[in-house]
């Protein structure tokens, strides 16, 4: 609705008197003195709710930021735990593995194929007099 069609809306509403002594009761109201604003009295009601406002966030806004700080913490250790899994797995493993033989491949042809044997090659090279290496043939 615009402008125009109000008009013709209000034109076409029927004229309604004033009522006796309307213009004189304005005219009176208008020449009183007015009463002081009451802006302290607005500025209080403003920071009462303020207050209020603030009674209520603040305590709630502290512990949704405590529950994220225990979350994150819960999360960090549970990395801490699956990386000490990982890691005591990976220890087990070495531990293990020192009681079984260490062989290195070197390479070999298809009749033969050369390898190290640390394990061995460790107690010998601890004993001054043997030798170190030793060659043999892999029958395949």
């Amino acid at each position: 609705m615009n402008d125009h069609d109000l008009r013709d809306l209000l034109k076409q509403m029927p004229d309604v008197p004033a009522s006796e002594g309307f213009t004189d009761r304005t005219l009176a109201r208008l020449r009183e003195p007015r009463a002081p604003a009451r802006t302290w009295h607005r500025f209080a009601v403003v920071a009462a709710a303020c207050l209020l406002v603030a009674a209520v966030a603040v305590p709630t806004w502290m512990h949704l930021a405590e529950k994220a700080r225990q979350e994150q913490a819960r999360a960090e250790l549970a990395a801490l735990k699956k990386a000490h899994d990982r890691l005591s797995a990976e220890l087990a493993m070495l531990r293990q593995s020192r009681h079984e033989p260490r062989i290195l491949y070197l390479g070999g042809t298809d009749s033969v194929d050369y390898v190290i044997d640390l394990h061995k090659l460790a107690q010998h090279s601890t004993d001054p007099g043997s030798r170190a290496v030793r060659f043999r043939k892999a029958n395949l």
